[in-house]
């Protein structure tokens, strides 16, 4: 018969395999464990940004691969986590997407519901020498390389504020039934403020000046243009300005004056026209001065 002493090793080395054996089971699962991630909003609408945040895994170097209705979306890293944003603009088709997931040996798949947002239609009269502008090839050319910049540092920090204390004359996603006629494809793709000619137009969030679009070097519809990369795939866009105060390269800051309202390119009047584009994209500014994005 074995002895009390004997019998204590015994099991006190099985206690040791087994703590040994479930150590090894929690780091395999930290390694190669199911996906956790975070959606906001879980329901989104049409125009809206929806945020996708992977939870790091311990000791996992790699980059998450995202999917978004079979598009491959930038994944950017942050302090605990990796995060990818899917712009939906106004005309997104309503209805489910598939968003997939790939990180670790693991995969998830998961289900995007797209529901309607309530645009409405303004009639619009323009003289037929306003009507027909067309956006010059060098106009066009400037507006296409500034929006598909993507840089991975996040230059912002809390929420992102209006740029002018101007009356909001249009709202995001407006149709426009111009001189008569409606385009289904169209609507307008950012926020525009009324205010007197020279008013202040301030930057919406910190980052870095990527263009500055004269009328003179041919921007005849945007007008003069400043446009900031916020980072991550985030720029703000600033048209038909009287004046720019800014320069490209230029760093600026929240809050900072960069440039006066105007009428230059297609505008019936002083105003501007305040953009929010991801990845590209055109989505609902008040999305991102209303949601806090950290």
């Amino acid at each position: 018969m074995k002895s009390l002493a004997t019998l204590k090793k015994s099991n006190l080395r099985s206690l040791k395999s087994m703590v040994l054996v479930f150590c090894f089971f929690l780091t395999c699962l930290q390694a190669f464990g199911e996906i956790n991630f975070k959606i906001e909003p879980m329901l989104p609408k049409q125009g809206e940004t929806v945020s996708l945040k992977v939870i790091k895994i311990q000791n996992n170097k790699s980059f998450p691969k995202v999917f978004f209705n079979k598009t491959k979306i930038p994944v950017f890293e942050l302090n605990e986590a990796y995060r990818a944003f899917i712009p939906l603009v106004a005309n997104q088709k309503p209805g489910k997407y598939e968003l997939n997931i790939f990180y670790g040996n693991e995969s998830k798949t998961l289900e995007l519901i797209v529901s309607e947002s309530k645009f409405l239609v303004e009639d619009l009269t323009l003289t037929k020498e306003v009507a027909s502008l067309m956006a010059t090839q060098a106009e066009l050319n400037s507006i296409r390389k500034t929006l598909s910049t993507v840089t991975s540092e996040k230059k912002w920090d809390t929420k992102f504020i209006f740029p002018s204390n101007g009356h909001e004359s249009t709202q995001y996603g407006v149709q426009r039934r111009i001189n008569g006629s409606l385009d289904p494809e169209y609507f307008h793709k950012g926020l525009d403020f009324a205010s007197p000619e020279g008013s202040p137009v301030k930057a919406c969030q910190n980052g870095k000046v990527i263009l500055s679009g004269f009328q003179s070097m041919g921007f005849v519809v945007n007008g003069n243009s400043v446009f900031i990369d916020h980072g991550h795939g985030v720029i703000s866009g600033y048209l038909h300005l009287k004046e720019i105060l800014v320069k490209q390269e230029d760093q600026v800051k929240k809050g900072q004056l960069i440039g006066k309202i105007g009428s230059t390119g297609i505008a019936t009047g002083p105003h501007l026209h305040f953009g929010l584009y991801v990845l590209g994209k055109p989505v609902e500014p008040k999305w991102w001065i209303n949601m806090l994005v950290d």
